[in-house]
């Protein structure tokens, strides 16, 4: 019994030993680690989420330039902001509640519903490491009217409405690098002074090895309409392609035209305008 008792002792003895060496191994230690870090991540997240809108906005107004937010409610979960601004513009207010599983892949993203006098507009938004600026699932109905000042489109009035669905947008600075999605001009006009109906035109855009690339087409009206826009993620643009009057086309249309250069009834104006985008 004596024996038994001693053999015994020295089994559990040597269990216990076993037992620590395995939990002080350099495998467990690792291990250990990995989940303390995991751990000290999501609480540092719900810490970040929590703050009120207002104390987190100067630490994250450099990474969201050029936009600018003020009249902050809220905190940076859910909350929103009565004046979202892209200078010298001001488009209206936006409203956003936070996707904190996005942060673990480097992502600060948001359910985001922006709303203006240039009409409505949902999108999952955000930041990407290194400041770059994304767009996912984009989708809205907005005044031409009201865009076209963000456009900079020097001494053209468009009027009508434009539908926005963009599955994918990528920017750099101001300038996409990456873009997939279609959107629709609907009763598109233009005042010159007088409004002169031009129908309805669609861009599909898509990406490349060279860019964002945009095929602009009629889909109703008085013009016939087949360019191309080609954006390069320097910024540089070009604009290719044809435009010309339909046969039935309204005497204003022909008139905009010969405004424009051609100089024959059914000929084509010619495309080819370039520049560049700033950051």
């Amino acid at each position: 019994m004596a024996l038994e008792a001693l053999n015994v002792e020295r089994g559990e003895t040597a269990g216990r030993v076993s037992a620590r060496l395995t939990l002080e191994s350099p495998k467990m230690k690792r291990w250990w680690l990995r989940y303390l870090l995991i751990g000290v991540a999501a609480y540092a997240i719900v810490l970040f989420a929590t703050l009120p809108a207002a104390v987190a906005y100067p630490y994250l107004q450099g990474a969201l330039r050029p936009l600018a937010l003020s009249g902050l409610e809220g905190s940076v979960w859910s909350g929103r902001a009565a004046r979202l601004s892209y200078p010298p513009h001001t488009v209206g207010s936006v409203s956003w509640s936070l996707r904190p599983l996005a942060l673990l892949t480097g992502e600060l993203g948001a359910d985001l519903v922006v709303d203006g006098p240039f009409g409505k507009a949902r999108s999952v938004g955000g930041m990407r490491m290194g400041g770059h600026g994304f767009m996912q699932d984009l989708s809205g109905d907005v005044s031409a009217a009201a865009v076209a000042p963000l456009l900079q489109l020097q001494g053209l009035r468009p009027e009508g409405r434009i539908e926005l669905d963009i599955t994918r947008l990528d920017l750099d600075g101001r300038i996409p690098v990456h873009a997939e999605g279609e959107v629709i001009w609907r009763q598109a006009r233009i005042a010159l002074p007088q409004p002169l109906d031009l129908g309805t035109f669609s861009a599909t855009f898509s990406t490349d090895t060279e860019g964002v690339r945009a095929g602009v087409r009629d889909r109703e009206g008085p013009l016939v309409v087949d360019a191309v826009l080609s954006l390069k993620s320097d910024g540089s643009y070009r604009v290719g392609g044809r435009v010309s009057a339909k046969g039935d086309a309204p005497p204003a249309v022909h008139s905009l035209l010969r405004g424009a250069g051609v100089r024959q009834q059914g000929g084509a104006l010619p495309l080819n305008i370039t520049g560049r985008l700033s950051r």
